[in-house]
């Protein structure tokens, strides 16, 4: 404040002048964040940086090879060294996850998370869990949980280990497509969701081997809701997907509470089809159509989970097929592909020429894809 008479000094319009003088000199340009060298090397700067923070935060790497983005490390666990790619070594880390190669390898059929799962579900089904098979979709794909007593496999997908480097972009929708001509039914986890939205999962896995509370719907009295702020906790704790605004919202409530949710858009696509954690209210959805009378009804059904048989023994028909959608692994998170458009690449200062998908990947940022969704119709 007293030398340069501001309290920062890019206030100083003659401090700015020089600046962007020698930016100018140096780069051919006063904002070096429009000069695709000098954008280029600091991305490399950065993800260095960021590799150099990583080694001085955790004592298990004793050296790196930057150039290769490879950790060397010596276990805590089995006192042995190897050797680790940084984004594997991260993604370890942020899902507490056995972090040595040689106690967890690359290719090993089971992670930390997954076997989190698998006692879960020991916890609360006593029936017959066969583990990592591949008999069951012709040695082509494996299951990591199948359960013959419901003909219905479960899939844990570790992040990292199914990004874009590491399967192919079609990957889920063939294991889902598989077991389709199986007669299994799939239900595809993220390591992600099983992370942050642990009990959501865990209920899931439970209607799936029917343990929840059954309730009919002729048991529930129906109540129209008004104001997104009247669903929006429910949707939190009980939806994978969260809260989303709505037109409609019509409710099911049993001894005083919600149980069930369904919330539609102006078109009638129903955007929520939500039952409270614990409970399978039985005929939710038949009953909500029935009571709301109108001419037409629309659903898109997520494959990871696919529960559009619910909607089909109701008369709903499929109308098309929707492909894959890819997001970003960001740490230990999912995060819509939206948030990454190169709209706001290019705002940030990153290459014009380049395109997004190019962009991420000088980032270390990889793509992950899903099995890809059904749109289901129902004409009155």
């Amino acid at each position: 404040m007293k030398k340069y008479g501001c309290i920062n000094v890019s206030q100083n319009n003659e401090i700015m002048k020089k600046i962007k003088k020698t930016t100018l000199k140096n780069f051919g340009t006063e904002c070096i964040l429009t000069n695709n060298l000098s954008r280029e090397a600091g991305i490399k700067s950065n993800r260095l940086r960021c590799n150099k923070k990583m080694q001085n935060k955790h004592n298990d790497i004793i050296s790196a090879d930057y150039d290769k983005n490879i950790y060397f490390m010596k276990c805590e666990l089995c006192g042995q060294y190897s050797e680790i790619e940084t984004g594997l070594f991260k993604n370890r880390k942020n899902t507490n996850s056995v972090v040595c190669t040689l106690c967890n390898p690359p290719n090993s059929s089971k992670s930390g998370q997954e076997d989190n799962v698998y006692q879960f579900i020991l916890s609360k089904y006593d029936g017959e869990i066969l583990r990592n098979k591949r008999k069951y979709l012709d040695n082509e794909y494996e299951l990591d949980f199948y359960f013959p007593e419901f003909n219905l496999g479960i899939e844990f997908n570790g992040i990292w280990w199914h990004n874009e480097i590491n399967k192919p972009n079609d990957y889920h929708k063939k294991k889902y497509e598989i077991c389709k001509k199986k007669n299994i039914k799939l239900i595809q986890i993220w390591e992600s969701d099983w992370i942050y939205k642990t009990e959501i999962v865990k209920n899931l896995i439970m209607k799936s081997l029917d343990r929840n509370m059954k309730i009919d719907a002729d048991l529930c009295m129906i109540k129209v809701l008004c104001g997104d702020e009247s669903i929006k906790k429910f949707l939190i704790e009980n939806d994978i997907n969260g809260f989303i605004h709505s037109s409609k919202k019509v409710a099911l409530y049993y001894n005083g509470e919600i149980v069930y949710l369904m919330c539609l858009n102006k078109n009638n696509m129903i955007l929520r089809n939500t039952t409270k954690i614990g409970y399978n209210i039985i005929n939710a959805e038949k009953k909500i159509i029935k009571y709301l009378g109108l001419n037409n009804y629309y659903i898109i059904i997520d494959r990871m989970t696919d529960d559009k048989k619910i909607f089909q023994n109701i008369g709903f028909i499929l109308e098309k097929n929707i492909q894959p959608k890819y997001f970003y692994v960001v740490g230990s998170k999912l995060v819509d592909s939206i948030n990454y458009r190169k709209s706001i690449l290019i705002k940030e200062g990153f290459n014009t020429n380049k395109t997004e998908h190019e962009i991420m990947l000088e980032r270390g940022i990889y793509r992950i894809y899903d099995a890809g969704h059904d749109k289901l119709s129902l004409k009155l």
